[in-house]
């Protein structure tokens, strides 16, 4: 990922954004990471618009960024609600309820 971001933003990025945004997305190192397997859709709209910019242009006036219609209603609603699948959003109860969730879909007692 480091060296897509490096060669097509700028070392300062890479080694500013691009690393803090790996290591708290995906906990990993932005050096070791394949950028084809961490943003396909990224690499894939540079190839088909020849720039990440201009493939962002597109996906951005064709709708591309916006909530996948297969989602539950629910979650398209959240999504909507927090400003899109981008956008930051929480539970009610803070995020320890999707463990709570979880267990008493499991039977398991907390």
């Amino acid at each position: 990922m480091h060296s897509f971001f490096s060669r097509r933003l700028g070392r300062f990025v890479a080694d500013k954004v691009l690393t803090a945004v790996v290591s708290g997305v995906w906990a990993g190192d932005a050096r070791k990471l394949s950028i084809r397997s961490c943003m396909p859709s990224l690499v894939e709209s540079e190839r088909a618009y020849g720039s990440l910019v201009l493939g962002a242009l597109r996906a951005g006036l064709s709708g591309g960024g916006g909530i996948d219609p297969k989602v539950e209603p629910e979650v398209a609603r959240a999504l909507s609600l927090a400003g899109g699948p981008f956008g930051v959003f929480s539970f009610r109860n803070g995020v320890c309820m999707v463990w709570h969730v979880w267990c008493d879909m499991c039977g398991l007692r907390v």
